[in-house]
């Protein structure tokens, strides 16, 4: 694989390139000062992956106690297919466990198999469903709430 590395960020500075690569991954997506208001929140955390110091893929997380959730997760369409939202996820999953978090929830769209096979891959279950949570031009599809458990080894 080529040269890849991971930055971590939790101030708006990163919010112009969070926007720019979600563009790149998603069919819809969201603007800088959306970014901006995430990046605002307690206990938000992003993450980005390089590729020659080329942004191709990030994450975005919310640290809440012992609680953490997937705000979103993209990989640049040119670069999906790689493993690089496993290394995404798993450098993100790695932090968590540094911080105590016990859990780790996230959503995803009930028709969007490539983020379902890596999350259930990575030993997350689905708890619950949102019926009709997302919008995709006219259509209302639901969301799988899903959950993993972090740091469960015996002391």
């Amino acid at each position: 694989m080529s040269e890849l590395s991971f930055s971590r960020f939790n101030g708006p500075e990163i919010a112009p390139v969070l926007a720019q690569l979600h563009t790149q991954s998603f069919e819809t997506t969201w603007s800088v000062l959306e970014f901006e208001r995430l990046l605002a929140l307690d206990g938000m955390k992003a993450y980005v992956i390089s590729e020659f110091e080329n942004p191709v893929g990030f994450s975005l997380y919310q640290i809440m106690g012992d609680e953490a959730e997937i705000i979103t997760i993209g990989i640049s369409k040119d670069h999906q297919k790689r493993g690089l939202g496993h290394l995404l996820l798993n450098e993100g999953l790695a932090y968590l466990k540094t911080k105590g978090v016990q859990r780790l929830f996230l959503e995803v769209s009930e028709e969007n198999m490539s983020a379902r096979n890596l999350y259930e891959r990575n030993s997350f279950s689905k708890v619950g469903v949102r019926k009709k949570y997302y919008q995709v031009g006219s259509r209302k599809i639901d969301a799988l709430v899903m959950e993993k458990k972090l740091n469960l080894e015996v002391r």
